[in-house]
């Protein structure tokens, strides 16, 4: 879970959606926070992006839960 502005948040979800190709990705958007579940490469990346977008570089919380396989 990221916490970030409202605008960045939305700005962040809407960039993962739309070019991120991982073979898991799921994001859950709650006003401040970014709530995203994928592989641990891709949230390790993703976590670097949220480092650069909020000025603590690579400092940031990163939270892993395991997903239910695609049916």
């Amino acid at each position: 879970t990221y916490q970030l502005s409202a605008d960045k948040a939305r700005a962040l979800d809407a960039f993962l959606k739309e070019n991120v190709k991982a073979k898991v990705l799921e994001t859950k958007l709650e006003g401040e926070k970014l709530t995203v579940t994928t592989t641990p490469e891709v949230q390790q990346v993703i976590g670097g992006v949220v480092g650069l977008m909020t000025g603590k570089g690579a400092a940031h919380q990163v939270r892993f839960r395991l997903a239910e396989p695609a049916k």
